[in-house]
């Protein structure tokens, strides 16, 4: 998977860019660059990004 194909994963169950980036600690302008395309990712932040597909989006929490 590239890191556009995992934010874009991310995005499609739920997450918004902005907790995609405030759980990273990447800025959101940037997060819509990978989600784009024109810009990729170091292994870390790669690594990041693949913890939140195991996770459940910050929405969906306060509803349970």
């Amino acid at each position: 998977m590239t890191p556009q194909d995992v934010v874009k994963t991310l995005i499609m169950v739920g997450w918004k860019q902005i907790e995609i980036s405030r759980a990273i600690g990447l800025a959101q302008p940037n997060i819509s660059r990978i989600a784009a395309g024109s810009q990729g990712c170091g292994w870390r932040t790669m690594d990041a990004l693949r913890e939140l597909l195991d996770q459940v989006p910050p929405r969906a929490r306060k509803k349970q």
